[in-house]
């Protein structure tokens, strides 16, 4: 990925033309958290650049997941529910290829994010504006994309494996609440979703096991820093607190 003025190139890839089609939709829908689309370079697609903040947690050995003020997670929550509500009437051009198939375990006809992540939402002062890095977009159930955002944003883990100045007054059932409000979500569905962030978990743990017997450097320094660690807790912590959560 290089950075150009204001625009940004990325190397194109086979789902390429799907996700351009859907970036270009949400633009028609009113829908300006995500990056606008504005051509082919070649081999590289070219999308307008967004300015603003996206919060990254050190690398490991520091590393874990960092605690956002609650204005932000709330932001995050709705920024979710307006860009479902924009891709809600999508109907993918034919033949579409979505690398992002494989990206969600749920079946469903809305094209979602699937990772909406650290590193994937952009905030300017209080406030996420977009969503970045849609290579994982793909048909899916809305309550994937819901579910992995609150387990990175609340965060649902371990709060020893916390970040951040905001840490110390961290709660989860409150804050997992008010992201829930923000994006609209019933509370009979709390259930469902921390079904959805156990799924996240456990796939991530062995999808990162599989790159470290594959020999993949970046992965093997992840693991021998913590990372799987951290996801185990995180998954025993979620499956310890879930009734405090729905309560």
């Amino acid at each position: 990925m290089v950075r150009r003025g204001d625009v940004v190139l990325r190397p194109r890839a086979p789902h390429t033309p799907a996700v351009h089609a859907l970036l270009l939709y949400l633009r028609e829908q009113g829908f300006v958290g995500a990056p606008e689309v504005v051509g082919i370079d070649g081999d590289r697609e070219v999308l307008r650049y967004i300015p603003g903040d996206v919060p990254i947690p050190p690398e490991p050995p520091e590393g874990g997941w960092p605690v956002v003020s609650m204005p932000r997670l709330i932001s995050v929550g709705a920024l979710l529910r307006d860009f479902h509500a924009g891709s809600a009437t999508f109907e993918p051009p034919a033949g579409a290829i979505w690398q992002g198939g494989a990206a969600s375990p749920f079946e469903g006809a809305l094209v979602c994010h699937n990772d909406p992540v650290l590193g994937n939402v952009v905030f300017r002062d209080s406030t996420a504006i977009a969503l970045l890095d849609f290579d994982y977009g793909g048909l899916s159930d809305p309550i994937w994309d819901v579910a992995i955002a609150a387990q990175h944003w609340v965060p649902l883990a371990d709060p020893v494996d916390f970040v951040g100045e905001a840490r110390d007054g961290w709660n989860a059932a409150e804050r997992l609440g008010a992201y829930c409000d923000a994006y609209r979500l019933p509370r009979a569905q709390l259930s469902r979703l921390l079904d959805a962030v156990a799924t996240y978990l456990e796939r991530g743990r062995r999808g990162v096991e599989r790159r470290v017997e594959m020999g993949e450097q970046a992965f093997v320094d992840y693991w021998q820093a913590g990372l799987g660690d951290r996801l185990i807790r995180a998954a025993e912590w979620v499956q310890e607190h879930r009734y405090s959560l729905i309560d």
